[in-house]
């Protein structure tokens, strides 16, 4: 279990990095157009769908990583004890609670969702302001 763990904390943060990546290419490609960025035409469909497809699947998947954070901590603040409630209480309290970590970024909760989307939309703004500058020049 401890392996699968271990690889859990790589493979993670990749998948987001790679999704955070073709978010950012495919949005930026969308907002541009075929004719600034030289794509063929039949190509052109593809980047929407992809955006479409990263989007709708980080807002699916990253709230169900938030939510096993969310749970425990409800877990540990309603559990109801018997009558040697008082000293099994504390014995939970004193528990951590289970987080999906992330390598280096920490752990996924209702803030890293923001701050995920928030720099996905930040480098789309950035990079077709970039190019657009760039071709006015």
């Amino acid at each position: 279990m401890i392996f699968i763990n271990e690889i859990g904390e790589y493979v993670l943060p990749f998948l987001l990095l790679v999704s955070y990546f073709l978010c950012v290419l495919s949005g930026t490609a969308t907002i541009l157009g075929s004719s600034t960025i030289q794509i063929p035409p039949t190509v052109y469909p593809l980047f929407p769908a992809l955006l479409t497809i990263i989007f709708i699947a980080s807002l699916s998947a990253l709230p169900t990583a938030a939510l096993v954070h969310e749970n425990s901590v409800l877990f540990k603040t309603s559990w109801k004890c018997g009558k040697e409630g008082r000293r099994f209480k504390k014995q939970l309290l004193s528990c951590r609670e289970i987080r999906v970590v992330i390598k280096g970024m920490g752990f996924i909760d209702r803030s890293f969702i923001m701050t995920y989307l928030d720099g996905i939309l930040n480098n789309i703004v950035g990079v077709v302001v970039f190019v657009a500058g760039e071709r006015d020049i």
